[in-house]
């Protein structure tokens, strides 16, 4: 029969650190790399987003009001 062993409290916070560190380079990576391969400003796609929400709704029959900013 296997035996569970507890980990000592020290290697719980290092790797717990060490995740923590990890997750946030992870993302100033991607937020990096998506703002460097953007196609166009972020202004350009609010308003394509928008756009396309607004033709979806047409064809979907359902009613749209946009926020204005």
């Amino acid at each position: 029969m296997r035996t569970e062993r507890k980990r000592p409290e020290r290697h719980r916070e290092v790797s717990a650190t060490r995740f923590l560190i990890g997750f946030l380079l992870g993302i100033l990576i991607g937020a990096s790399i998506g703002l460097i391969l953007a196609p166009q400003p972020g202004r350009e796609t609010r308003s394509i987003v928008v756009e396309r929400v607004k033709q979806r709704a047409r064809r979907d029959g359902e009613p749209f009001e946009a926020a204005d900013d």
